[in-house]
C-alpha cells in the first residue's frame, strides 16, 4: 500500500512539470527564444555585409590594377592617369604580369564563403570569378602568335587614337605630349608583333593567305612621305587656339619628327616583314581548328562567346 502511495505522488509531481506554466515563465522563455533568433539573424546579416564589403574591395582593388596594366582601357572609360602609355599586351612579360594579376585576385576569393551572398552581390561574385578563370584560360591559348588580322589590327586601331577620332583627348598640351609617349610605345608593339609572327612561323601558327593579304593595303595606307599626308597629322591641324605660340611650335615640331622619323617607318616595317616574310608562310587553311591545339582554342573560344 505505502509503495503504490508513493508512486501515485511521483507520478503527480512529474505531471505538474508538464502542466501549464505561469505566463512570467512562458514570457521569459519566449523572450529568450527571440532573443537568440535575433542573435543569430545579426550574426547572419554581419556575415553577409562582411561578405559583401570584402567582395566588393576586391572586384574595385582588380579594377584599378588592370587598368595600371592596360592603360588604354582607362582612357577610353574616361580615366586620364595613364594616358602616357599603352600596353605591349602581346609580349612574354605582359602577359605573365597579366596572368599574374588573374591568378591573384582568383585566390583572393578564396576568403569569401558564396553561402553568405545573395542577390546582386551573388551575382556579382559568379562573374568576376568566372571572369578570372576564362581569362587565366584564354592566356593557355596562343593568340598573341596572331596579333593582326583584317578585321581587328591594332596599327588601325592606333591610326585612328592618334588621329583624334577615338578615345584619346586632344584638348591639353598634355594630351598632345602623352600622345607622343604613346606613338614610342606602339612602335614598341610592332616589334614585338614582328617577333611573335616569326615564332607562330616556326610553330605553324599563322593567319591564313586570304586574310593576311588583305593586311597589307590597310598597313599600305598609313605610309606617307609627308607627316602631313598621314593621319597623325590632324591633331596638330586641330590644335586648340589657347596653346601659346611656342608650344605649338614645339609640338608641330615634335610631330613632324615622331610621325617621319619613327611612326611611318614602323608601318612600312611591319608592311614589309608581312609581305616578304610572313605571306609566304602562310595557308591555305581557314579557321582555329586547322592550327596545332586549335580545336580546344576554338573550343575555349565557342564557350566564351555563348552561355
Amino acid at each position: 500500500m505505502m509503495m503504490r502511495y508513493m508512486l501515485g505522488i511521483g507520478v503527480l509531481l512529474a505531471c505538474v512539470g508538464c502542466g501549464p506554466q505561469s505566463p512570467e515563465v512562458v514570457s521569459q522563455r519566449a523572450t529568450t527564444a527571440n532573443g537568440g533568433e535575433q542573435a543569430a539573424e545579426q550574426a547572419r546579416k554581419t556575415s553577409d555585409d562582411y561578405a559583401a564589403g570584402k567582395l566588393s574591395g576586391i572586384v574595385d582593388t582588380y579594377f584599378q590594377q588592370n587598368l595600371k596594366l592596360n592603360p588604354i582601357s582607362a582612357t577610353f572609360i574616361g580615366n586620364h592617369r595613364y594616358d602616357d602609355r599603352l600596353s605591349i599586351s602581346i609580349s612574354p612579360e605582359h602577359r605573365e604580369r597579366q596572368r599574374e594579376l588573374e591568378q591573384k585576385f582568383l585566390n583572393a576569393l578564396s576568403d569569401i564563403d558564396s553561402r553568405d551572398l545573395s542577390g546582386q552581390d551573388l551575382l556579382t561574385y559568379e562573374i568576376f570569378r568566372r571572369g578570372r578563370e576564362n581569362a587565366l584560360e584564354g592566356l593557355s591559348y596562343p593568340s598573341h602568335l596572331l596579333p593582326i588580322n583584317q578585321f581587328f589590327s591594332f596599327p588601325n586601331f592606333f591610326a585612328t587614337l592618334a588621329a583624334g577620332t577615338s578615345a584619346h583627348p586632344f584638348n591639353t598640351v598634355d594630351d598632345y605630349d602623352n600622345m607622343l609617349s604613346r606613338m614610342d610605345d606602339y612602335v614598341a608593339w610592332v616589334d614585338q608583333a614582328i617577333v611573335n609572327m616569326r615564332e607562330g612561323m616556326e610553330k605553324g601558327i599563322v593567319r591564313p593567305q586570304v586574310i593576311t593579304a588583305k593586311v597589307l593595303p590597310q598597313l599600305a595606307a598609313q605610309v606617307k612621305d609627308e607627316a602631313s599626308e598621314t593621319l597623325f597629322w590632324r591633331p596638330i591641324t586641330n590644335m586648340p587656339e589657347d596653346f601659346s605660340e611656342q608650344e605649338r611650335e614645339r609640338l608641330t615640331a615634335a610631330y613632324r619628327q615622331k610621325i617621319e622619323g619613327v611612326v611611318v617607318p614602323s608601318y612600312q616595317r611591319l608592311h614589309d616583314f608581312i609581305r616578304d616574310e610572313y605571306l609566304p608562310a602562310t595557308t591555305d587553311t581557314v579557321g582555329l581548328t586547322a592550327l596545332p591545339g586549335g580545336e580546344p582554342w576554338y573550343d575555349f573560344l565557342v564557350r566564351l562567346q555563348t552561355t
